[in-house]
């Protein structure tokens, strides 16, 4: 069976020589093979017998033809017996030009034509509708790639090669994905919880080296309205509210820690220590150095996440306040809580994941570190794109989008709407980051 992998990458067939006593097993050779194959074809001296009718040929194959043109190619082998007979005299063999020519859309006829004595024969190649609708059916990796290297015509190859990519990249996914389960938790207005239920996602695996990996959990696509128009003192810089598209992508499961940051970079501008804390006191463009160096030591491409990935991945499908509900409280979230009820303010970082996340599986999303975006800063929406890209026209440049809240914000500032900026000269103790990839990028590895 040809490989399909080889198809698709270089149109090359890796195919060795073939050796054929007579007419009759080339034709057979070609009824079951397929009409996608030329080269140069050899007449065999020794076994060569134009008594008893023996054409030995040896075919190299060598030239991969374009199958998209049905009306102008098919397989022609044009042998001259007594040629060839005199030729023999003083050479082993004779090469011959094989070429591929079709003469009907819907069969491929092959005609060997033995100049001289006028032979002929075709073959009727198969079509290639039933197993076409057969692949549709199956509708799964291995069925695309038993229509790709089948001998049928391949009407449909175009089709069937995005297909069975699309099957390809799943597959590389889930090769190289991992699943974990974890909690979420809902609120009421009073900030207790009411309901915890039971899920689970998907994620991948970075190894950094000496046993420091990062997680990478995969944030399905979708559409979502961006921004706030309702809550009570709103700012405007959180409207108009807007629909926003997102395409899958991938979002660490917590901000960079020290451990990671110290593995990629290594050093530790933090000023809270702790292995498993976030890093801060980085500047905008100390995230830009670590993504970049991260990608030079893993071959993916990292990066920020834009503002609109930012809170669709926060969200996570809610339209709440929080993706707990419309409240928290310090049980639930790092932040500054000393004027509440449940008055904890922890005034300092949390080591990542000590609270429970949200349904995509992030932790952290509110509270512990403001998280740097690659956006410029924007008043507000006016204007923003309606997909999920980084909105650099008529932004500030020297202002960057902080997200989240930290340990040092009050509750409104943790909220999955609110928008801050900093500018990317400075660098505080409560801004830190997490890095994002584009959808599919394990699947080649």
């Amino acid at each position: 069976m040809k490989n399909v992998d080889t198809l698709v990458a270089d149109d090359s067939p890796k195919l060795e020589r073939d050796v054929f006593e007579f007419k009759d097993e080339f034709k057979k050779r070609l009824e079951q093979n397929g009409p996608y194959l030329a080269g140069t074809a050899s007449l065999l001296k020794d076994k060569y017998d134009i008594e008893a009718g023996s054409f030995p040929l040896e075919i190299q194959w060598k030239d991969w033809l374009n199958p998209l043109n049905p009306i102008t190619n098919g397989f022609y082998i044009i042998a001259k017996r007594d040629f060839a007979k005199e030729l023999y005299e003083s050479s082993m063999n004779h090469t011959i030009t094989v070429h591929l020519t079709v003469i009907s859309e819907k069969v491929i006829i092959h005609r060997i034509i033995l100049s001289g004595v006028g032979e002929y024969f075709t073959v009727k190649q198969i079509e290639d509708e039933a197993s076409w609708e057969k692949a549709q059916e199956d509708d799964t990796l291995e069925a695309y790639h038993t229509y790709l290297s089948g001998y049928t015509f391949k009407k449909y190859r175009e089709e069937a090669l995005i297909k069975y990519e699309d099957y390809k990249t799943k597959k590389g996914e889930q090769q190289h994905s991992k699943i974990f389960e974890f909690d979420i938790v809902t609120v009421n207005a009073m900030g207790e919880i009411i309901n915890t239920e039971q899920t689970q996602t998907q994620y991948h695996i970075e190894d950094l080296g000496n046993g420091v990996t990062l997680e990478m959990v995969d944030i399905p696509g979708g559409t979502f309205i961006m921004g706030s128009a309702t809550e009570p003192e709103q700012d405007e810089d959180e409207s108009p509210e807007h629909e926003v598209t997102v395409k899958s992508f991938y979002l660490s499961k917590y901000p960079i820690t020290q451990t990671q940051w110290k593995a990629v970079m290594g050093n530790n501008p933090s000023f809270f220590k702790g292995d498993t804390r976030p890093v801060e006191r980085v500047l905008w463009h100390d995230t830009l150095k670590f993504y970049k160096r991260l990608s030079e030591i893993t071959g993916r491409a990292y990066r920020l996440p834009s503002e609109a990935e930012w809170e669709y991945a926060c969200r996570a499908n809610t339209t709440t306040y929080f993706h707990y509900g419309d409240v928290v409280n310090a049980e639930l979230v790092n932040y500054n809580a000393k004027n509440e009820s449940k008055g904890i303010y922890l005034e300092e970082t949390s080591n990542v994941g000590s609270f429970s996340p949200n349904a995509f599986g992030l932790y952290d999303m509110h509270g512990n570190v403001y998280e740097w975006c690659a956006d410029p800063w924007h008043e507000n929406y006016d204007g923003a794109p309606s997909f999920a890209r980084v909105w650099e026209e008529g932004g500030v440049s020297s202002k960057r989008i902080l997200r989240g809240g930290s340990w040092l914000s009050t509750q409104w500032y943790c909220r999955s709407t609110t928008r801050n900026w900093l500018s990317t000269v400075n660098l505080y103790d409560n801004v830190g980051f997490r890095v994002a990839l584009i959808a599919n990028a394990w699947c080649s590895t």
